[in-house]
């Protein structure tokens, strides 16, 4: 994209999720330059015309999981645009859920670098195809890995506003810690329940939410 809306991930313009993204083109140049960038890999090329903390040869190694990250999403997307035409055409639920079970597998986290809420590519894959599911009135493939890490970062997040607080932190299920936002507020809502029921987190009489173990990160150290 060329704006910054295009970069932001919750943004409508979202360059990964609209129509701009031209997944055949990025897919033909992941194939095309992935051999190319491993083949200066294997060189363990030098070079010093920037310093760098690292050598080039892991600079390198670096970037080419984040690669397969990107082709992988582009061959989704194109995936997804098959589904959207059969969709359009008016195929039965049974052949969508199949085409649905055929492109979706959760995109890898490799060796990259990743934020809070996890790979970029992989949630805006389980995004679109949530989208898609409810549109076409199919039920949505449940990863149960892919959900296991989504529960994690809720809990470390959870335990991040906790940290250092000497009474329990509590939090409304949606507006207390991201909104909703990050994956969505029916899943969401779904992998906190969950959590409950795990034990992880509590809930009071009113309904909010807690670290089931607050008091294990109260203590502050210091005056």
């Amino acid at each position: 994209g060329d704006r910054w809306e295009t970069f932001r991930w919750e943004n409508p313009d979202f360059i990964m999720k609209s129509d701009e993204y031209d997944a055949a083109d990025i897919l033909e140049r992941c194939n095309n330059y992935m051999p190319k960038l491993e083949d200066m890999i294997t060189q363990n090329l030098n070079c010093n015309t920037l310093p760098l903390a690292i050598s080039t040869t892991e600079l390198l190694e670096m970037m080419l999981p984040h690669v397969e990250q990107i082709r992988l999403f582009a061959q989704f997307r194109i995936g997804l645009e098959k589904a959207e035409q059969w969709l359009a055409e008016g195929a039965s639920k049974t052949e969508l859920e199949r085409i649905i079970r055929e492109i979706y597998t959760p995109i890898p986290e490799y060796n990259t670098l990743i934020g809070m809420w996890g790979q970029m590519e992989a949630r805006t894959q389980c995004d679109m195809l949530e989208t898609f599911c409810e549109k076409a009135g199919i039920e949505m493939p449940k990863d149960p890995v892919f959900r296991f890490y989504r529960k994690q970062r809720i809990y470390q997040e959870f335990c991040r506003y906790q940290k250092g607080k000497q009474e329990k932190y509590l939090f409304d299920r949606i507006n207390g810690f991201q909104m909703g936002v990050a994956f969505g507020e029916k899943d969401s809502l779904e992998l906190t329940e969950e959590l409950i029921a795990d034990g992880l987190l509590s809930e009071d009489e009113e309904g909010r939410v807690y670290v089931t173990d607050w008091e294990n990160y109260r203590y502050h150290f210091g005056p």
